[in-house]
């Protein structure tokens, strides 16, 4: 009995076994196909996250460059503002000296020879109004005979009056003149710092775009990246049928390799079921005499007889 339980679990192990190889045999190509499908829609999906990173990364250098030009433009026309801007401070310097040193005190100067002027214009009005009045006019011998200096002066306002109004009307301004020194000396103090922030600012605009620019670089790396990425994908698409067909063959010859080596469980199997292998014979030690018979026991499911001894001599 325990040899026919044996066959049958012999039997059931290889029929697994062989069943195993036939599943390989008729599924494993189609699993493959599967799995090939997978992979070449994978490698499909990747190629295009690739082609939109890619694209991506080439807008975002073109506004890269863009930018870069922009920046460049700024930092050069920043920069000519400040040389302008500093060229001009020593210009509000000197025209600081000029309108409230020089203007002023020269005003200063004319205000003190108004007096003077005043003076000389009353003298000239009075003597071109009597040089006007001159004249000669007489009869001879029932001619008439007349003339004058030809000057006829008869201004509006005295020369002397309008000296004295000019006078009048620039006696405040030395003063007013002074008092902007100190909004000069702020507004030329101002110019020199704007000259100065506006340097610094095209200092870091500079660095802006140098950093811009090794960015770019680094952008044009990955771009490289990905064409590699690329034409690997495309090389293992290329591939994969080749490689496809081979891993069907290897597991056709697994699969056929499985089955063939069940068929010798599958025959001892059988055997021991139907009990046509019998176990080997083992002798029974027995503690009688040289003349008794020992039985032997086998697993043969037959009646066991007994093996007569020949005597011993």
């Amino acid at each position: 009995m325990l040899k026919r339980l044996l066959g049958l679990v012999i039997i059931l192990v290889a029929l697994l076994g062989a069943a195993i190889g036939g599943g390989l045999f008729v599924y494993g190509g189609e699993t493959l196909d599967n799995i090939s499908r997978e992979v070449v829609n994978l490698i499909d999906l990747t190629d295009r996250t690739l082609d939109n990173t890619r694209d991506g990364l080439v807008t975002t250098q073109a506004s890269l460059a863009d930018v870069n030009n922009s920046l460049d433009t700024v930092e050069t026309t920043t920069r000519n503002l400040s040389r302008t801007i500093s060229d001009t401070e020593p210009l509000i310097t000197e025209l600081n000296a000029l309108l409230t040193q020089e203007v002023p005190n020269s005003l200063d100067a004319v205000q003190q020879t108004l007096p003077n002027l005043i003076s000389v214009a009353g003298t000239i009005d009075n003597t071109l109004e009597t040089l006007s009045t001159f004249g000669f006019e007489q009869s001879f011998f029932g001619i008439p005979l007349a003339f004058d200096l030809g000057i006829e002066y008869d201004p509006e306002a005295r020369f002397d009056e309008s000296v004295a109004e000019l006078g009048q009307s620039i006696e405040t301004i030395p003063g007013q003149l002074r008092a902007l020194e100190g909004d000069l000396t702020t507004t030329a103090d101002n110019l020199d710092d704007l000259s100065g922030n506006l340097s610094t600012l095209a200092d870091d605009l500079g660095t802006i775009n140098e950093t811009i620019t090794e960015f770019d670089t680094v952008l044009g790396g990955y771009i490289i990246i990905i064409d590699d990425a690329k034409a690997e994908l495309a090389r293992l698409e290329a591939s994969l049928p080749a490689q496809l067909e081979m891993l069907k063959t290897a597991l056709l010859i697994v699969a056929v390799y499985v089955g063939l080596t069940q068929l010798a469980p599958l025959y001892l199997g059988l055997e021991l079921l139907l009990g046509k292998r019998n176990a080997p014979a083992a002798p029974v030690p027995s503690t009688s005499s040289s003349t008794d018979t020992a039985p032997v026991v086998t697993l043969d499911p037959e009646p066991i007889e007994p093996v007569e001894k020949s005597p011993e001599n």
